[in-house]
């Protein structure tokens, strides 16, 4: 499905590391995770294409299985902000969208079974910031 390598910064590549090596991982998205990093390319935080899902995104995604369109902002583990949409950077559906870029496709093993994504849109920066979305 996917046709060119994610793009991540260091901290994304350790932090999908750490959840290709946990115990509590989905044999799929484990699978998915060992192609995925074997080819990855790492950038540094300034490098970071616009269009790419990475840490403090604003993202909407598409979940094709259940034909719904939502939004997220991405925040920090340790993110003292909480609120409509902030999901923390180790929630699954981060951990499924890191590093693809506006237009990919992916598959993930949710609980409710294996869903296909599909990356609408991705903004980086301030939300009021119109400039942001790519």
């Amino acid at each position: 499905m996917r046709t060119t390598p994610l793009i991540l910064t260091k901290e994304e590549y350790k932090l999908l590391t750490d959840q290709y090596e946990s115990v509590t991982t989905p044999v799929f998205n484990k699978q998915k995770l060992f192609q995925e990093l074997k080819d990855a390319k790492i950038v540094g935080p300034q490098s970071m294409p616009l269009n790419v899902v990475s840490s403090n995104s604003d993202v909407l995604i598409w979940n094709i299985n259940k034909n719904q369109t939502f939004s997220i902002s991405i925040i920090a583990e340790d993110s003292p902000e909480h609120g409509t949409n902030k999901i923390r950077v180790t929630d699954p559906i981060v951990v499924a969208l890191l590093g693809y870029p506006v237009g990919a496709m992916t598959e993930w093993e949710m609980k409710d079974g294996i869903n296909k994504f599909k990356v609408i849109s991705v903004g980086q920066g301030r939300v009021d910031d119109a400039s942001r979305w790519t």
